[in-house]
């Protein structure tokens, strides 16, 4: 699975790499459709150390000038333990997010060039519902600990656009799972 997900964003990189561009329009405008596959780093709200690399994945609209909304979804395997003693969480995360973009803003109010055209810098607040699934041994104090739950969080995020269809992002603040989410931007439209 691992490697089937490598593939396919090789692929996808290697296919926005090569298809030729024309001139630059701003990193953001009404209209854009674009996806954002990344990883999560930074085990907030996770008890003690463990392993699992959270997963995320969003999927944005322009709907405004300036804002973006859509879909995100998150998944990570957290275990920690070993033998008749390992502890495995399974996180699922799914909800909505809305992203205020204001880079051109600045450049608007500043009267100075910001390179939108390769930069995108925004805020998010994200609102959903995580579902928690369990395996241990049984009566132990680690069972109840995570439940289903709302959650909600506000990111500071940036892109820097190689060329029309690719960037990188990294978003800081409280996410999905941690405190950094970092990975790539494809845009469709």
């Amino acid at each position: 699975m691992k490697n089937q997900l490598i593939i396919v964003l090789t692929a996808l990189f290697l296919t926005v790499m090569g298809t030729p561009q024309t001139t630059q329009a701003q990193s953001f405008e009404k209209g854009l459709l674009s996806i954002s596959p990344g990883l999560n780093l930074g085990n907030i709200g996770f008890y003690g150390s463990g392993t699992g690399i959270p997963l995320v994945a969003s999927a944005e609209f322009a709907i405004l000038e300036y804002v973006g909304v859509g879909p995100y979804a998150g998944f990570v395997n957290y275990s920690f333990g070993s033998g008749a003693n390992k502890y495995r969480y399974t996180f699922i995360s799914v909800g909505v997010r809305g992203d205020f973009h204001y880079n051109a803003l600045l450049e608007e109010i500043l009267e100075m060039d910001l390179n939108s055209d390769k930069v995108d810098l925004y805020i998010g607040i994200l609102l959903g519902y995580q579902t928690t699934s369990y395996s241990g041994p049984d009566g132990d104090i680690y069972r109840g600990l995570y439940n289903n739950r709302g959650t909600s969080g506000v990111t500071v995020g940036g892109r820097y656009y190689f060329n029309k269809n690719l960037a990188v992002f990294a978003e800081a603040g409280r996410s999905l799972y941690g405190a950094l989410n970092v990975g790539l931007t494809l845009r469709l439209k």
